[in-house]
């Protein structure tokens, strides 16, 4: 998503951040949510990754009758950059990132340190919007402060807390405090 983004507008290369684990972020405010979901096996036993991303392009929050408190801090795409592609050049250039992701992602011909999280690692590192700064991770059972620590070789999140001792989060919401 960012890379599709940042090909469209250059207003917004790397000014793009993650917030782990599904957020878009520029300057502390969300552009984009990704969410991915497995599916079960087909008849041939393959199991295939459902990709939901919102972006908010064109969104006018005040028509659409969002306040702040609706809001939390999004922000519309129109907002910030100087032109916004349309939407056939952004789904163009967003099938072309996921198609390579899907590439990368499959290991049928290549070992495991060349395929899947272990290329995206570097750059994942690179756009963390959390690294340092202090969070909360709300679970079901409990909520976990500390200080994220950024991104470990499995896409976790890792969190320091009270006497250095660093956790790594697989789920949950995170806010900053």
């Amino acid at each position: 998503v960012i890379y599709a983004i940042e090909d469209l507008v250059p207003d917004c290369r790397d000014m793009l951040r993650l917030k782990w684990p599904n957020d878009v972020w520029i300057d502390r405010h969300k552009l984009a949510g990704i969410l991915c979901e497995a599916t079960n096996g087909n008849a041939l036993g393959k199991t295939r990754a459902v990709v939901g991303i919102g972006l908010n392009r064109c969104v006018d929050f005040a028509a659409a009758g969002l306040d702040e408190r609706d809001l939390g801090k999004a922000v519309s795409l129109h907002s910030i950059a100087s032109t916004v592609p349309d939407e056939l050049c952004l789904v163009d250039r967003l099938r072309h990132y996921l198609l390579e992701l899907a590439d990368m992602f499959s290991t049928t011909d290549k070992p495991a340190s060349k395929s899947g999280l272990a290329l995206l690692l570097p750059e994942l590192r690179r756009r963390d919007g959390l690294i340092g700064c202090p969070v909360a991770i709300e679970l079901s059972s409990e909520t976990i402060c500390g200080e994220a620590a950024g991104i470990d070789g499995s896409g976790r999140l890792l969190v320091c807390l009270a006497g250095d001792r660093i956790q790594p989060f697989t789920s949950g919401r995170v806010r900053l405090i």
